[in-house]
């Protein structure tokens, strides 16, 4: 008779373990990203004097949207996708990854930016990209869901959604009219780090870990090393 002490068994502890881990290695890599992504926009307004400028950083902001919602949908289907394999309609994988990159990618591109811009009191307002190029956005997630099952290795999405998250944050402030002067960086350094680990990192960290277990995410969902 084989003991109960055997059995490997997922816990609820030892899932809340996983995620803290993976959140101790995301984090640094995670802050490193947001200061430098802020330090190379402010470099580059230094000297083209360019980044500034409401359009160009609005124009950047709808590119990097989409491709944020790509790589996000790419994760998440990719995950659904290899654990419903045989036991669930790819379609369901499907939507399941669209939606989740879609709501993720309004939360981390334009609610997290837009709270973080309303201390300073300039007019901004709740911009959805999805509201107003639905098809560009769309296509998108569409792209992202085709990629996450023709390679369900989602370690290398993670790293790019990570990146295209912190621009999309970044620009979306800057569009705004906000001017890179040294006292506004450590601020927009903040606003973008917080934009970017909470949405993203519990998209592609605790819903991985939620539905495949810890098992699953040491051998397959490393993007940061240890």
């Amino acid at each position: 008779m084989t003991s109960l002490t055997q059995v490997p068994v997922v816990t609820a502890l030892s899932k809340k373990e996983a995620v803290l881990r993976e959140l101790r290695a995301h984090i640094p890599f995670t802050a490193k990203a947001s200061i430098l992504g802020v330090v190379l926009a402010y470099a580059a307004d230094h000297l083209t004097h360019r980044f500034s400028a409401t359009e160009l950083s609005a124009s950047i902001f709808d590119l990097a949207h989409p491709l944020h919602v790509l790589f996000s949908c790419s994760v998440s289907t990719g995950m659904l996708y290899k654990y419903w394999k045989g036991k669930r309609s790819p379609l369901l994988a499907i939507f399941a990854g669209m939606t989740i990159a879609v709501v993720i990618g309004i939360l981390s591109d334009s609610l997290f930016p837009y709270l973080g811009s309303l201390p300073f009191k300039k007019e901004t307002f709740f911009y959805i990209e999805l509201l107003h190029q639905p098809a560009l956005v769309l296509s998108g997630a569409a792209g992202g869901a085709l990629l996450g099952i023709l390679r369900s290795n989602t370690r290398y999405h993670h790293f790019f959604h990570v990146l295209i998250s912190m621009t999309a944050s970044l620009f979306y402030v800057l569009s705004f009219g906000f001017t890179l002067t040294g006292w506004l960086l450590p601020y927009l350094a903040a606003v973008v780090f917080l934009a970017v680990i909470v949405p993203c990192c519990v998209s592609d960290i605790v819903l991985p870990i939620a539905v495949l277990g810890t098992h699953d995410i040491e051998e397959n969902h490393h993007c940061c090393k240890h």
